[in-house]
């Protein structure tokens, strides 16, 4: 596994992640995306995989990866402080 690029916007920290380990069962891309966020007081990550015979560019994969972190924050906003 090896981290292509790194990137942090806001809260969220992104990750270009290439893993040629094989994955038993799945025909995945070797590279894809990873986000790292806190919603409601827990460490979440989200990924965009494609499939091996249609892989998604890394272009194409990360405006997909932002729309699900935009529709995880969404449905999951930030608890109020306790008093």
């Amino acid at each position: 596994m090896q981290v292509r690029e790194v990137l942090s916007v806001g809260d969220v920290l992104y990750l270009r992640i290439e893993d040629r380990a094989a994955a038993e069962g799945q025909a995945l891309a070797p590279e894809y995306w990873r986000a790292v966020l806190a919603l409601r007081g827990r460490m979440v990550t989200l990924s965009v995989l494609s499939d091996a015979g249609r892989p998604l560019t890394a272009a194409e994969a990360r405006p997909v990866l932002d729309a699900f972190v935009a529709r995880m924050q969404g449905a999951n906003p930030s608890r109020p402080a306790d008093p």
